[in-house]
């Protein structure tokens, strides 16, 4: 699996707050929260920490550096660089 092929979505269901593992994809470099506290990078390849308060919730969209170059290249117009 790949970062573009994933969504985060971590639940804590206690009053208490809870620190967790999860498991990622190994190309994630960075990940951007959609709600809730998110991590900026994970804590070792395919691994992030994720701390939630009592009955918290978390959504994130991991990104891998590979991913954003792809999205950059796809983002810019057909015609740039062209000579008219």
């Amino acid at each position: 699996r790949t970062a573009a092929e994933e969504v985060v979505v971590a639940v804590n269901t206690s009053a208490k707050p809870i620190t967790r593992n999860i498991a990622i994809a190994a190309d994630v470099t960075s990940l951007a929260s959609l709600a809730g506290p998110c991590p900026a990078r994970p804590v070792a390849p395919g691994t992030i920490a994720v701390t939630l308060p009592a009955f918290g919730h978390v959504i994130a969209v991991p990104h891998a550096e590979a991913l954003h170059e792809t999205v950059a290249a796809a983002a810019e117009p057909w015609w740039r660089g062209a000579t008219i």
